[in-house]
């Protein structure tokens, strides 16, 4: 049985959802270093919504790496090469720094926004990002 929450934003949000049965077995920082060289590489977007799409879709056993490399290639990303560079200590290192420096700036979870200082966190609050950003833009309602 689905996670109501899930499914309820995925229905709010017209996307679609299966509860992937292999989530424990993710090797997350693995999949956050490679968020990092994709996002260095100017492909953080094709990268994120291959992820997305092969977790909350698909129920892709992204621990398994020949299915992420297929999934990222799948995506227009060179897999194979984005699971090397992302056991380059650099990106580690690089990953440490960027965590730190969004804990310092209160970040405390995901997805997080912020509008100038002003932070929005969660699926729940991007009604409330938008109009935040219309208002930095100046534009008025519709």
């Amino acid at each position: 049985m689905p996670a109501p929450i899930f499914a309820d934003g995925a229905t709010r949000y017209r996307v679609p959802y299966k509860r992937n049965p292999h989530l424990r077995g993710f090797d997350h920082d693995l999949l956050r270093r490679a968020a990092v060289v994709a996002i260095e590489q100017g492909r953080g977007d094709a990268y994120v919504r291959s992820v997305y799409k092969a977790i909350w879709a698909e129920e892709a056993n992204l621990a398994d790496q020949s299915t992420l490399a297929t999934v990222w290639d799948n995506a227009g990303l060179e897999g194979e090469a984005l699971l090397k560079a992302a056991d380059e200590p650099r990106y580690s290192e690089r990953l440490d720094r960027l965590t730190e420096a969004a804990a310092q700036r209160g970040v405390f979870g995901s997805p997080t926004f912020f509008v100038g200082d002003q932070m929005f966190f969660g699926n729940d609050r991007l009604d409330f990002l938008t109009e935040a950003v219309k208002a930095a833009h100046g534009e008025g309602d519709g």
